[in-house]
């Protein structure tokens, strides 16, 4: 008897870990209480809002703690209405400071998702290396009846002219003549008025001639991500190319011969 009321005198107190697994005790042991209780929790048996996180604690107090992905969606979708130009992803994250990049990633995938198919009248759209809430193209006939325009066409000379630009840039007037095959000037001029066509330096050349290529409009225009998206043209596509441009070349040459004739006669 004396030696069982030695060992409980003696005995240390249970620990931490030992606590899930100790064995109950008769009606005679006494209870623990509330400090050994709050002693013997382990991380595991903490409340969720109790336990640390990994990580800056400064994150953790932030905006983004709760990892709301609504409100950061929101903002992003806010931004993007109010632009009327692409916006970078590096844009938008600068315009979300408090925001880790991850929610921003995830924001956008799940906006992209929402704004897609043919039955949303908005689409989320990447082009010229950014983000564009845009119209579905497919109801486009509906908004022209709303605005009663006709969209802006460009001619078949001005069409050639920005295809040649497009695929063979940077190349200068004079390269452009060549294939061509007749002045290009007025056309070049024309797309420049259009923000399609930019100058983008000067060769180092007699004269000095201006070097053209294709602007950020040109993409959106055509709604190309990045250039590497131009499709790339068949031998048959090709052929009608050079059709054309050898009845334009045709048709220059008769102007020309007329306009002689009539100086000519006078």
């Amino acid at each position: 008897m004396s030696d069982k009321n030695d060992t409980t005198k003696n005995s240390t107190p249970p620990t931490p870990e030992a606590h899930g697994h100790r064995e109950e005790k008769g009606s005679g042991e006494p209870s623990p209480t509330a400090a050994d209780k709050q002693q013997q929790l382990t991380l595991d048996e903490q409340p969720d809002e109790q336990r640390p996180e990994d990580g800056d604690p400064a994150e953790q107090r932030g905006p983004a703690e709760q990892g709301d992905l609504h409100e950061v969606r929101a903002i992003i979708e806010a931004i993007l209405f109010a632009s009327d130009e692409p916006l970078t992803r590096e844009t938008i994250e600068a315009s979300l400071p408090d925001y880790p990049e991850t929610v921003i990633k995830s924001a956008l995938e799940n906006l992209r998702f929402e704004y897609s198919g043919q039955h949303r009248g908005i689409h989320l759209a990447e082009v010229a290396g950014g983000y564009q809430l845009r119209t579905n193209p497919d109801f486009k006939d509906h908004i022209l009846k709303m605005y009663e325009a006709r969209p802006r066409k460009l001619s078949r000379a001005a069409m050639e002219t920005l295809a040649i630009i497009a695929y063979q840039q940077p190349l200068t007037r004079a390269d452009v003549e060549e294939i061509r095959g007749v002045d290009s000037s007025g056309v070049i001029r024309t797309l420049e008025e259009h923000d399609l066509v930019q100058t983008i330096g000067r060769l180092d050349d007699l004269g000095r001639p201006h070097i053209y290529g294709t602007t950020e409009r040109f993409l959106e225009f055509f709604s190309l991500d990045s250039l590497a998206d131009l499709p790339t043209l068949d031998d048959t596509e090709l052929e009608a190319i050079e059709e054309m441009y050898a009845e334009e070349l045709a048709e220059a040459e008769a102007a020309d011969k007329a306009q002689q004739a009539d100086d000519d006669a006078e």
